[in-house]
């Protein structure tokens, strides 16, 4: 499924009546969770096939992702642009579509039903949840995107224990656009989309935190 031009600008004017640029960054990830949380219920009780599964997983990804890019352009203090976002939400998309096509035939294959034939709900989900989690790197795309010129610093996150990635990065900053290769969340790091840090701008501006997490005012 392709989306026009018109229904991104209709999702940009949506965004553009959020309360706060960071509640539509919320709004964006709880709403892509629902959306392939609703998926899996029908999958599991068969109101959809396994392959009507993963075409409408792949169109609730690509939107997922729109309004993430779009979320992370309005943190940055711009007004969003639609292309910008649909254009990265697609490209997402599709270097997901493999991915999304194995879990589909791990479903099938069995993988996710153990022997005594009870559904492995757990692992499962947490497959499911690292799409929802990577929208934060797509976010992150937008909110660096929309800071042109702009120095970001790596901050740790709230994580007992880090992976040996994310300290490497905090103490390599500050970067800018083009010398940040990857975003935290974006899977990049060993600990996938698990990644609790976060960047900040040289003015304070902090980026997309993960789901739930909302920045200290100070």
């Amino acid at each position: 499924m392709e989306f026009h031009l018109d229904e991104f600008r209709a999702l940009a004017d949506q965004i553009a009546q959020a309360a706060t640029p960071y509640d539509e960054w919320q709004r964006a990830s709880r709403g892509m969770m629902r959306s392939v949380t609703r998926l899996t219920t029908d999958l599991r009780t068969g109101r959809v096939t396994p392959q009507s599964w993963m075409n409408l997983m792949d169109q609730a990804i690509l939107l997922g992702h729109i309004e993430a890019h779009q979320a992370g352009q309005l943190m940055a203090g711009i007004d969003v642009l639609p292309a910008e976002a649909a254009r990265v939400g697609q490209r997402v998309r599709d270097g997901e579509s493999q991915y999304l096509r194995n879990f589909m035939q791990d479903f099938i294959d069995g993988k996710y039903v153990d022997d005594d034939g009870q559904f492995l709900e757990g692992q499962f989900n947490a497959r499911l949840a690292m799409y929802v989690n990577k929208s934060r790197s797509t976010a992150y795309d937008g909110w660096v995107y929309g800071s042109p010129g702009g120095l970001f610093e790596w901050v740790l996150g709230a994580a007992e224990e880090h992976c040996e990635d994310c300290p490497v990065w905090a103490s390599g900053g500050p970067y800018v656009e083009q010398t940040l290769a990857i975003y935290p969340g974006g899977g990049d790091t060993q600990c996938l989309t698990n990644c609790k840090c976060y960047l900040q701008r040289q003015d304070g501006n902090i980026g997309p935190m993960p789901w739930g997490v909302f920045p200290s005012i100070s």
